[in-house]
């Protein structure tokens, strides 16, 4: 799922992780393997501070809850592309979350 993501070998990207997919990526494989096979130039946290990177696109793996969605609607302006990837089903009420509408 990361991967088709990332698809583009040439293009560099910025992976954007909350606590919870931080544990399921640490699982399967390390950062450094991560960044060097998919041209990944820098791995985030969602719950930082962080600079806006407008000339690279981000790739936001996250669970799926009203503060995530929260926080992507407030990223979402300081990156030029965005893909968004969740580890778990979005729930009914947070489907009809009005920060969605933001991002989509």
């Amino acid at each position: 799922m990361l991967s088709a993501a990332v698809q583009d070998s040439k293009a560099w990207r910025a992976v954007i992780l909350d606590e919870t997919t931080v544990k399921v990526l640490s699982n399967v494989m390390r950062m450094s393997d991560l960044m060097s096979e998919h041209n990944i130039a820098v791995v985030e946290n969602l719950n930082k501070n962080r600079e806006p990177m407008r000339d690279i696109p981000g790739v936001y793996f996250v669970e799926p809850t009203v503060a995530t969605v929260s926080r992507l609607a407030f990223d979402f302006g300081s990156r030029c592309a965005a893909h968004y990837l969740t580890c778990a089903a979005c729930t009914e009420t947070l489907s009809s979350y009005d920060a969605i509408s933001a991002i989509l």
